[in-house]
């Protein structure tokens, strides 16, 4: 650093270093990269939470299809019996 700079990297006029400048551009394109990620983030979360939920629609389906045939297989078998 230089004497005339403060210890944030701001001289003494209010301008800023070119070390300064060079770190916040810097840490500007990572916030924006960060960004970008993130919205495919929650994108990605959205289309699988929608897929999740027809998974759980087809699960309770079947489920209910399944206790049909069971309750339909055990008339089946008492009337055999009788």
């Amino acid at each position: 650093m230089y004497p005339d700079d403060t210890a944030k990297g701001q001289k003494t006029n209010g301008a800023l270093s070119s070390e300064s400048a060079a770190r916040l551009v810097e840490m500007q394109e990572a916030c924006e990269r960060m960004k970008v990620e993130l919205t495919n983030s929650l994108k990605q979360v959205q289309e699988l939470s929608a897929r999740n939920s027809e998974l759980e629609a087809q699960l309770s389906s079947a489920q209910k299809d399944t206790h049909t045939c069971q309750e339909q297989l055990t008339k089946v078998k008492n009337q055999l019996h009788e």
